[in-house]
């Protein structure tokens, strides 16, 4: 009986305190996008990539908890690149996805994971992102990934911040950028490095303020 008086309390204390808390900090205020993500410029790799616009399916954007997202396939050769966009008013814990799962999910095996800050000289905000390389041992191809959250105009790699912070997000974005290797290393992330340059302040712009 004492034990379970002692577990009441417990319980009690933390609804009190969880409460206070939430008086306390208030959350943010769930913000609409500011522009359609679909009206972002499609010319976001280079000269020589062709393009092609990929809806989700309602499935699948269901699943994704979007609110508005743009979904990108760039192709040039035998070289592809998935370029993806997802916007979610406010902060939705079902809606938290990332390359650790659904990868290996599809049957692919992570070789090394990084956290890396791509240099954007011209932007205010450090561009993190978590980078992978995956290989298919269906094929032995190589598959690699750039992916991140951003909210508040910052861009977090890390999702348990995101999930830390989330209170606090008026809206929030996964973007991930992955596809086949593109010659070398070096060059694979010199073509990936300068895709998120390039895209990165238009997305921010397409972000409420």
């Amino acid at each position: 009986m004492n034990r379970a008086i002692l577990l009441a309390t417990i319980l009690c204390v933390a609804f009190a305190a969880r409460l206070g808390y939430d008086l306390l900090h208030p959350g943010a205020t769930p913000t609409a996008i500011a522009k359609p993500l679909a009206e972002m410029p499609e010319d976001l790799v280079g000269q020589g990539w062709s393009v092609e616009n990929v809806e989700l399916g309602d499935d699948v954007e269901q699943r994704a908890g979007v609110d508005d997202y743009v979904s990108r396939v760039y192709r040039r050769r035998d070289a592809r690149i998935s370029f993806y966009v997802g916007y979610v008013t406010g902060f939705k814990v079902g809606a938290v996805h990332n390359p650790d799962l659904c990868n290996p999910g599809s049957g692919f095996e992570l070789v090394r994971k990084d956290i890396v800050t791509i240099p954007a000289p011209d932007l205010d905000v450090p561009l993190e992102f978590n980078q992978y390389t995956w290989r298919d041992p269906r094929s032995g191809a190589f598959l690699f990934t750039l992916s991140t959250f951003c909210y508040n105009g910052q861009f977090e790699a890390s999702e348990i911040a995101l999930r830390a912070n989330g209170w606090r997000a008026n809206y929030f974005s996964v973007i991930t950028v992955q596809g086949s290797f593109i010659g070398t290393a070096e060059n694979t992330r010199k073509t990936y490095y300068d895709l998120i340059r390039r895209s990165a302040p238009i997305i921010l712009d397409h972000f409420p303020k």
